[in-house]
Parts: C-alpha cells; structure tokens; sequence
C-alpha cells in the first residue's frame, strides 16, 4: 500500500519517517499470534473455530494466514456481498454463506 502523504514542516516530516520505520519493524502480528497459540497449543481447532471481525480486510487477511499456517485443514470466510471463499489444500474458491454454513453447524 502506498500514500501520498504532504508533511509541512520537517517535524511532521520525522514524526512519518519514525512511524514508517516503525511498521516496517513489526515482523509479526500479536493477534494472529494469539489466535495460533489458541489453535495449536490450547488444541481449540479439534473443537472448531469461528471467528468475527467487524472489517471484511481484517477476516480476509486473518483466513489468509491461518489457510497458510493451517495448509492441512479446511477454513472459511464468512463474509456477505458474495465475499465468502473456502481455503482447502492451499485454493482458494467463492463459496455460498449457507453452504458454509452447514459445513460447521455440527449436530
């Protein structure tokens, strides 16, 4: 991602710099990290796992992560406006939101 950004005085222009060097450090996301720690060591993902987001980029990227981190199982997007995709096998296909649906509703 790219922004054109116009900083008026050389302050601002240190204050991005430092935020920019900043991101650009950060190797690892702590909330995905978290999320692994619950999947493989806590064992949560034998029981299932949904998780919600209120953006459609942040749950897109996260099943991106955990699709790759978890290459053996199959994840879900869940999302609306025809933005539901499953991950199995490293694909990746649109799928429907009742159809993924039944696919976790266990009886």
């Amino acid at each position: 991602m790219t922004l054109d950004l116009e900083a008026k005085s050389p302050e601002e222009i240190a204050v991005l710099q430092r935020l920019i060097d900043r991101l650009k450090s950060i190797k690892e996301d702590p909330k995905l990290e978290v999320v692994i720690q619950y999947l493989d060591k806590e064992q949560w993902l034998s029981l299932g796992v949904i998780i919600f987001s209120q953006y459609y980029d942040t749950v897109k990227w996260m099943s991106d992560s955990l699709a790759a981190h978890c290459s053996s199982e199959v994840v879900g997007l869940y999302a609306g406006a025809g933005k539901s995709r499953l991950y199995q096998s490293g694909n990746s296909v649109n799928i429907e939101r009742e159809a993924l649906k039944r696919m976790v509703i266990r009886n």
